[in-house]
């Protein structure tokens, strides 16, 4: 198999076997490269709590907030990678396009973003999706909600999302 082609399947034996034989709900990889922007090896944290899944994201967010998750010992912190594609913007074009037509609680947002993208901040992704885009409707929220905002004691409440992703006509 080429280079990339044996990577990815390497990685993905690997990331399914800690699933299947060492019985890991969640499993994330990071990469590590050398001086010379050559992989080092790959780091693998696996755990069976959504709240460790959460953790890790974050300490990988604090290395390399591209999502990513990569690290070079060449990278100068002060510089800007090239892979900052990965914000609010994108994340709100990701649920929509994918919980398009679908109602789900603001708990289950999270679920979905921990599990199912590289990041673990959701809620400026919601609050654009509702009020600059109107692809969010709240059903039912508690009465005072401020619009726009998801509070951690709301995490029931739930959110309709339109039929069709952001960017569709």
């Amino acid at each position: 198999m080429p280079g990339d082609q044996r990577r990815t399947n390497l990685l993905k034996l690997y990331r399914d076997s800690l699933i299947t034989k060492g019985g890991s709900k969640y499993v994330l990889d990071f990469a590590m490269y050398g001086k010379n922007d050559t992989l080092l090896y790959w780091l693998f944290f696996s755990t069976n709590h959504i709240r460790g899944l959460e953790e890790m994201k974050k300490a990988m967010w604090s290395v390399d907030d591209s999502g990513g998750f990569r690290f070079s010992d060449r990278d100068n912190p002060g510089q800007l990678l090239l892979l900052k594609g990965l914000d609010d913007t994108w994340l709100a074009d990701e649920l929509s396009r994918r919980l398009a037509g679908k109602t789900v609680t603001v708990e289950e947002v999270k679920t979905f973003v921990l599990t199912e993208t590289p990041h673990y901040l959701f809620k400026g992704a919601l609050r654009k999706l509702e009020m600059d885009l109107r692809v969010v409707k709240p059903v039912a929220p508690r009465i005072g909600r401020k619009p726009g905002t998801y509070p951690d004691e709301d995490r029931s409440m739930k959110l309709s999302f339109a039929g069709r992703g952001l960017f569709a006509a």
